[in-house]
Order: C-alpha cells, then structure tokens, then sequence
C-alpha cells in the first residue's frame, strides 16, 4: 500500500507514473531501432504520436498537469526529470545528423521538441480537426526540411 503526505504527493507520483510509461515506449522503440540516426529519431517520432500514448484521454492528463505545474513545483520537477532525457536522445541523434554544425544540430532538436508539443496540442484542442496521422506527417515533413539528406527516413 503505498501513502503520500499530501495531494500533492500523490498527483506528483501519477505525473511520475505517466512520465514512466511514455519513456518506457520511446526507449523500447528507439531501442529496436539499430538504423542510423535518421532511423532512430523517426522510431522517436513514431512513439510520440503511437495511439497507447498520444490519445484524447492521456492527452487530457498530459495538458492537466502541464496547466498546474507553475502552482505546483513538484510537477515542475517531475516533467524537467522525464523531459531531459528525451531531449538529449533527440540532441544526441541530431549531433549525429548534422556533425559538420553544432549549433544547428542543438537548435533543430530544440524546434523538433517544440513543433511535436505543438501537434499535441493541437490534438488536445481540435480532436476533430486534426489527427495522429496527421501530426506524424508534418512532423516528418519538418525532419524532411531540416535533413534533407536523409530525407528518405522520414
């Protein structure tokens, strides 16, 4: 039986839990994928937009706790824990992408974790209007744009 001393406590732990299960599925994937870098950041892509974990239901959760996490440090610290991971794969792979830059490499994994909040957002707002499939195909259209070399990848 597990006790918290708060609410708080609690919730921090069902963010923690949900954090888990979203990083248990890009690191399987990602994991599976023994290709290139391009090959890898797409297996990451196709995690985050995989109906177990992009849904209307845990999208709701996701953007619930996002929305209280400047009332409430301890989801701050939760979501900063989870998110640095998955960001530094990203980084790491397109290091990988573009050695010859960088600078570029750091940002295009910077605007590749921004443009994939934003789908889910979208998602989470426009359920109707906008779907999964889609969100995948612009995403892979940004990787496109920032690496055309390995545009057969995406």
């Amino acid at each position: 039986m597990f006790y918290f001393k708060s609410k708080s406590g609690l919730l921090a732990e069902a963010l923690r839990d949900q954090y888990q299960k979203y990083e248990d599925r890009w690191q399987a994937t990602l994991s599976k994928s023994t290709q290139g870098p391009a090959d890898r950041l797409r297996a990451i892509i196709e995690a985050d937009f995989s109906p177990d974990i992009c849904n209307s239901e845990t999208l709701s959760v996701w953007f619930a706790f996002w929305g209280e996490q400047k009332f409430t440090p301890q989801y701050a610290e939760v979501t900063e824990e989870f998110i640095a991971r998955r960001s530094e794969a990203i980084r790491e792979i397109c290091v990988e992408l573009a050695p010859q830059d960088a600078s570029f490499a750091v940002q295009a994994a910077e605007w590749i974790d921004s443009f994939t909040d934003g789908c889910w957002q979208k998602l989470h707002l426009f359920p109707h209007d906008y779907s999964r499939e889609r969100a995948l195909e612009t995403t892979f259209g940004l990787l496109r744009t920032l690496f055309p070399d390995e545009a057969a990848a995406f």
